[in-house]
């Protein structure tokens, strides 16, 4: 029996829609550890359990870390509704400032989303007041910088963290455990197992299975 004959997901409404949101110099492994879960969740299941779409904070093409440019489908001024929000972004993101994109993300909020963010993006949440009263981890490297510009929010030293409607990751492979939990919650444990087997990525490791290197 192949693996995509033995993890069928359990019923659901519908597809549910991610928006990876980013900006100039987001990492492009963060980026890819958020989408192909997603795209390989919807191969083993033979069915639409999740949609993306890809979100400029302005017009225009956008270059990540790597050199490697895309084109996002929509902008935050144009963006639709969508079910979760992550956004992805490089080490400036303590210096990011988007009012279209906060914008957007407040919409979404009011209509029930969810919004997270991988690598260093905890900074950009923070800032626009998204991370007030949640717990929340970025890369080990801005940790300490994060812990002085806001000293009021938990931060925590794990692959990732999900508090209620936030979900943080450490980026790198991190933010593949972060989508496994995800997809674990939305259809459970057999079909996120699935897609770990996928990658090459197991057993599935808890959010504090590993600790990050301190600061």
């Amino acid at each position: 029996m192949s693996i995509r004959e033995r993890h069928q997901p359990p019923a659901t409404e519908g597809p549910l829609t991610f928006a990876v949101l980013v900006f100039p110099g987001f990492p492009m492994m963060a980026f890819s550890s958020v989408i192909e879960p997603l795209r390989a969740a919807n191969v083993l299941a033979k069915r639409e359990c999740y949609r993306w779409i890809i979100v400029g904070a302005a017009e225009g093409p956008v270059e990540a870390s790597n050199g490697v440019v895309i084109q996002p489908g929509f902008f935050a001024e144009n963006a639709p509704k969508v079910d979760r929000v992550v956004v992805c972004s490089g080490g400036d993101a303590d210096h990011l400032v988007a009012e279209d994109a906060v914008g957007w993300i407040r919409r979404i909020l009011r209509g029930g989303a969810h919004i997270g963010a991988v690598a260093d993006a905890a900074f950009f949440l923070a800032r626009a007041g998204l991370l007030d009263g949640h717990a929340c981890t970025l890369h080990w490297t801005s940790q300490a910088a994060f812990t002085e510009a806001f000293p009021d929010i938990e931060l925590r030293r794990d692959l990732y963290v999900i508090d209620r409607k936030r979900f943080t990751s450490a980026g790198g492979v991190g933010s593949l455990d972060m989508m496994l939990e995800i997809i674990t919650s939305d259809y459970g444990a057999e079909l996120a197992a699935g897609v770990a087997e996928w990658f090459v990525h197991s057993p599935l490791r808890s959010s504090v299975d590993r600790k990050l290197m301190p600061v």
